[in-house]
């Protein structure tokens, strides 16, 4: 009816004259026909219908009028609401680049939608609702009305400087979308190209619930984190991609909560809670600060009043245990957290060591080294949320850990007591008494199981039921609880002697002996004195049972209430739930070969019994048993004099319980770190200090340094079962021994808060998972997951030390053990565990020639450069060590700056602990073992990057002593004639890796800043230096990938493919040679590696959002939809070409649009460490 852009005040006109005319004819025709009607006698029949028609015309013509009225004017609406918003859109990005010289204005390219549309109508990325004033989209069914799409182009001419930006407005309609409005811009800004950069992964230990040594961890992680931003911006082709290991393990008791102070100071207010992890304190100047920060924390934890449930996981720490590494993996797999906790990390790096190989770690927490609370053992189910199952306990253990293959037999036993055996008299048959023991494994012929109840009077009833699909069901009734001597057995001195109860309990789940007889001293035996294992049943299988071979696990609970018949795992059976495993034909994780935790006579397998995996350090057994009970324990075996490995590890000066005595298995926890480190070739740094002179296990606290010189101060009220002393003001150090000035230190256990205690008064015991007594779970365990303290209520509790206990008085006299987590000077010793001296068998084998690694007690006055590199093998190409860095002013430390673009503090620094290689006294006591000499490396300084100015006067023959240098750990030790293979593995080849030491003093949290930035570049030089080592020592580096085509200039028109092509340099991310001890004087040379490369091939399609493998045209291989990420390798996708790759993009997955190309590059057998280059591109396709 109007053409095309005719003009609207004509079209109005023209309409209003039309509707004039109608209204006249209309007018006129009838009068005519009313004139008629009143003249004549009526109408005819042509007449009505004609009279009709021409109405009906004239109605369908008004109603066409009215709708392209209103139809024209919607769009003329539509068009001017896109064409406003194009318009603001493209303002917003002006504004945002408006001003060149801001230093954070390389931003318009991550406003790129590729091929994807938006129904956020503004680039303001702070808007996420379409609907919002700012963006003010209309929702239409299910979608949106409009729709934008922004295209961020680098200009062909000045691509590094400038951008097209072309922003569109669509309609939304069922068929295509509508364009609206659109506009086109040319953007000036400072965004650099994307250059060829080199990706380094670093993880980082900083613990939740473990403290940092100089400071607060809170205040490390953020100092740190700004280290790693700013190492970043000054290296922009070096990225760190950072994996932090915040957590140590998920916790066995589910319920547990700890309590932390947030906004109340410990200064005022008394902690109501016995299990906590201090919070807001006050520094040495009445600074409020955070000792432990519930902001960090991601676990359950009880923050003042408000629950903290970041994350639903319990808390793993010194009190409440790690779960067994299966419940670990399953935990982790249901979570799905970013990184490992540091107990599967240890664990993988130990199994799995090709994940994290070359692994750059460091430990943040500085002279503290986080030790996962392990077992090996699981606790007992039990119900004290029932009445009549209170106190209650049932636990199945296998008698070996692992079986060698699916032909042998398996053996199980199930033991049952109650926690106040003096208070309970013989129960005879009820819930509390039937045990049910359950396998996931359905067992067809159930002739091929053995059940056999320990004899006492009550008959044997059981029933075996593999009706369920999925599982076999052992129902144990009439189990007997109690174990007396005599009591509910046949006559004979059968049962367990009252006197030989295991801290109070009828629980000794070891086998007596070893061998054959190991287990032949049970509750059958007829003797009236001795110990005996207490198992109530054994359960038999056949071989051949077990049909293939890995991991089994076995479900024990109380009464008859279990469900099979899904595969639902039922979380709600806890604390009524005791899990354990065991293994066929398959070697256990490493983290569950060793016990390292608890008394070794809880420690139920027979095989960790006979290779002394137990941890020897817990308990000192009574002597007058040796040879009757617990035969065949090292924690009998006399060492050192009349010194016992029972009496835990460390040292005594002169009597004086300076350093405290360990009762963990503090060398094992050393071997899983040092044997990770090695399988995986990593290189190593716990920033300065003096190596692992403390370890933790979550929860502790305590300091002698700046903020804290005098530790924390408190109220007493968890300390003390005086109401007297509640209100009273002390400093608690619960890390040292009792040495501090003006302060209370030691460690605790927590117990019934009674005055006075007497034998029968509870207390926990950790290392069974008994954290609270059974009357106490109802009212305060379950809705608190903690117990009160103070005098609150009848029911309190407070901590108490270990001593006020006879059980422990009498361990070793005075009572010097569980004093402290201190290692003190020997425990760098006992990590490193390497030798620098011997250089024959025959040296080996005499252990007064081993000289090991140790911090001097004793500092220096400053730190010397050094001007020489201790290189042990010739570089490639050469036939000369490396010896000084070119001039003697040019040393290492002087080249830091030119390659990090870092400034190197004076040398006048202090190093209060400078070390050395060569000492040979005041040795840890498992130095002389024979268990960790089979396991001794050699060591070796390979740089030094200070050296010290120490004098050890009196202790002629350690030097030198350094200040700061790379000691280099070979494994297995040359000489060493029968060395053990590392985990995993099933020979000695050789391994080797890195660590980092300093003695150099951070002052604060400003030197703490400085110490991280030496740290880092201290570490990316050693993994430099370690290309132009040769054999085990040497590291492949990472090669520099330039992509020289596309380019961001290309017109790339309707392609089928595209023709990707890079080049592969081996150079630093700067493009210069790693080291300039790769520029030798041969011109000819350069240095290259025959390192397998894959690469993979990605592109993005909305601006780097999401990531998807390129398709291969030479394999006819389309682009796929299948997700993946910036540096997520995957080598079923590598193109193992050098330098070209032809992308398949005819296939309709590819569109018309703006994308990201990208070329990563891997060595095939290593995860970590890539380089990588990308490029923008726009394909045209019609």
């Amino acid at each position: 009816m109007f053409k095309k852009g005719y003009p609207l005040k004509e079209i109005f006109k023209k309409i209003r004259n039309a509707f004039y005319k109608i209204h006249c004819n209309l007018s006129s025709t009838f009068y005519k026909i009313f004139k008629g009607k009143y003249s004549f006698t009526g109408f005819t029949l042509v007449e009505m219908i004609l009279t009709i028609v021409i109405l009906s015309i004239v109605v369908l013509s008004l109603t066409k009028i009215q709708y392209f009225m209103s139809t024209n004017s919607l769009r003329i609406k539509e068009k001017s609401f896109a064409t406003q918003k194009v318009i603001q859109m493209m303002e917003e990005l002006r504004s945002l680049v408006a001003g060149a010289e801001k230093s954070q204005i390389s931003l318009l390219d991550d406003y790129d939608d590729g091929i994807k549309y938006s129904p956020v109508l503004t680039s303001d990325k702070s808007v996420t609702d379409p609907q919002s004033p700012s963006s003010n989209n209309v929702k239409i069914n299910n979608g949106w009305k409009y729709l934008r799409r922004i295209s961020v182009l680098k200009n062909p001419e000045d691509g590094a400087f400038t951008r097209r930006i072309y922003i569109r407005v669509y309609k939304t309609s069922s068929n295509t979308s509508e364009l609206l409005a659109e506009t086109m811009g040319i953007l000036k800004t400072i965004a650099r190209e994307d250059l060829p950069t080199q990706v380094m992964d670093i993880y980082v230990i900083a613990i939740e619930n473990v403290p940092g040594w100089w400071s607060t961890m809170s205040s490390m992680k953020s100092m740190f984190d700004g280290v790693m931003q700013d190492f970043q911006v000054r290296n922009p082709r070096l990225a760190l991609r950072i994996h932090w290991i915040t957590r140590m393990a998920y916790g066995r008791d589910t319920e547990y909560r700890p309590y932390i102070n947030n906004t109340k100071n410990t200064y005022d207010d008394a902690m109501p809670y016995v299990y906590f992890y201090p919070g807001k304190t006050k520094t040495d100047t009445l600074v409020n600060t955070k000792f432990y920060n519930p902001d960090m924390i991601q676990g359950k934890i009880l923050a003042d009043t408000v629950w903290y449930p970041i994350e639903d996981y319990a808390m793993s720490d010194q009190y409440n245990h790690a779960v067994r590494y299966p419940e670990e993996k399953r935990l982790y797999d249901k979570y799905k957290p970013a990184e490992p906790s540091l107990r599967m990390l240890l664990e993988e790096m130990n199994t799995v060591p090709d994940k994290f190989k070359n692994m750059l770690l460091i430990n943040l927490h500085g002279e503290l080294l986080p030790c996962p609370p392990m077992r090996n053992y699981s606790d007992a189910a039990k119900d004290p949320g029932t009445a009549a199952n209170r106190y209650v306990r049932a636990v199945t253990h296998p008698e070996k850990l692992r079986y060698s293959n699916t032909s042998e037999t398996v053996k199980l036993r199930v033991y049952s007591y109650v926690t106040n055996p003096e208070n309970i008299t013989m129960w005879s048959d009820t819930s509390a008494s039937t045990v049910t023991v359950y396998l996931p494994y359905k067992i067809t012929d159930t002739s091929d199981i053995t059940v056999t109840k320990i004899d006492g009077k009550m008959p044997a009833d059981y029933l075996i039921d593999n009706t369920s699909s999925i599982g076999t069901i052992i129902v144990l009734r009439n189990t007997p609880l109690k174990h007396t001597l005599n009591q509910g057995y046949n006559s004979g001195n059968k049962g367990l002697p009252i006197s030989q109860r295991l801290y109070g309990l009828e629980y000794i789940p070891c086998p007596i002996e070893i061998g054959a007889s190991a287990f032949n001293r049970n509750l059958s035996w007829a003797d009236a004195t001795s110990a005996k294992n207490t198992a109530s049943w054994t359960i038999s299988f056949d071989g051949g049972v077990f049909t293939s071979n890995g991991e089994y696990r076995v479900e024990t609970r109380i009464g008859n209430n279990i469900y099979t018949n899904t595969t639902t795992y039922f979380e709600d059976d806890f604390p009524n739930l005791s899990k354990t495993y065991f293994w066929i034909g398959t070697n256990p994780p490493v983290t569950e070969k060793y016990q390292f935790i608890g008394d070794p006579r809880h420690c139920p397998y027979l095989d960790v019994k006979e290779d002394h995996r137990y941890n020897i350090w817990f308990s000192t057994f009574d002597t007058t048993y040796t040879g009757t009970n617990y035969k065949f324990f090292k924690s009998n075996d006399i060492i050192s004099g009349t010194r016992q490995y029972g009496t835990g590890w460390g040292a005594l000066d002169t009597g004086v319980p300076y350093n405290g005595l360990i009762e963990v298995d503090i060398p094992r926890f050393f071997q899983i770190y040092r044997e990770g480190i090695l399988n995986t070739q990593s290189i190593w740094s716990a920033m300065t200090g003096s190596s692992f002179y403390y370890y933790g296990c979550g929860g502790e606290f305590g300091s002698d340094k700046d903020p804290f010189t005098k530790s924390i101060r408190f109220k007493k009220q968890p300390w003390t079962n005086d109401d007297t002393q509640n209100a009273v003001n002390a400093y608690y150090d619960e890390i040292f021994t009792p040495s501090h000035d003006g302060g209370i230190s030691g460690r605790y256990v927590v117990a019934r808060r009674e005055n006075p205690l007497t034998p029968n008064t509870w207390y926990a015991k950790y290392w069974l998972g008994e954290l609270y007594p059974d009357d106490q779970y109802v009212s305060q365990w379950q809705p608190n997951g903690n117990l009160l303290t103070g005098n609150t209520s009848p029911n309190t509790f407070f901590r108490v030390a270990y001593s006020s206990f006879s059980v422990f008085q009498n361990e070793f006299k005075p009572p010097y053990k569980r004093i402290a987590v201190k290692t003190s000077g020997k425990g760098c010793a006992s990590f490193i565990n390497g030798d620098s001296a011997c250089s024959s068998f025959m040296q080996f084998n005499n252990i007064s020639n081993h000289k090991h690694f140790r911090h001097a007690d004793g500092g220096s006055d400053k730190r010397i450069d050094s001007t020489t590199s201790v290189i042990k093998d010739p570089p490639p190409g050469s036939s000369t060590y490396g010896t000084s860095m070119g001039q003697p002013t040019n040393t290492l430390i002087t080249e830091f700056p030119e390659m990090f673009n870092f400034t190197i503090t004076t040398s006048t620094k202090k190093t209060p602990r400078p070390f050395t290689a060569n000492c040979n006294n005041d040795n840890p006591d498992d130095w002389k073992d024979s268990i960790y000499m089979a396991i001794r490396s050699s060591i070796s300084f390979s740089r030094i990057y200070y050296n010290s100015n120490y004098d050890p006067y009196a202790i002629a023959g350690f030097t030198p002593y350094f200040a700061s240098a790379v000691l280099k750990m070979r494994y297995p030790h040359l000489w060493n004639p029968a060395p053990i293979p590392l985990a995993n593995e099933t020979n000695t080849d050789p391994h080797s890796a890195y660590f980092i030491i300093s003695g150099l003093e951070p002052q604060g949290n400003t030197g703490a800043g400085e110490m991280g930035k030496y740290v880092l570049m201290s570490m990316f030089r050693t993994f430099l230096d370690a290309g132009r080592y040769k054999s085990v020592d040497w590291i492949s580096q990472i090669p520099l990938i330039d992509l020289t085509k596309p380019t961001v200039a290309d017109e790339i028109i309707d392609p089928i493919s595209i023709d990707i092509i890079w080049a592969t340099h081996w150079k630093r991310w700067d493009g210069k040679d790693y080291t300039k001890e790769y520029e030798l004087s041969i011109s000819t040379y350069v240095y290259s590696e025959e390192t397998p490369l894959g690469f993979n091939i990605k592109y993005s399609n909305d601006n780097g959002q999401s990531w998807y493998f390129c398709g291969d045209v030479s394999n006819n291989i389309p682009s796929n939809t299948i997700s993946t990420k910036c540096g997520e390798r995957n080598s079923s996708y590598f193109s193992f070409t050098t330098s070209t790759f032809s992308w398949k993009v005819s296939d309709s997955i590819i569109t018309r649009g703006s994308y990201i190309l990208r070329v990563e590059c891997y060595r095939q057998n290593t995860n970590l460490h890539y380089s990588y280059d990308q490029v923008q591109i726009y394909i045209n396709k019609q």
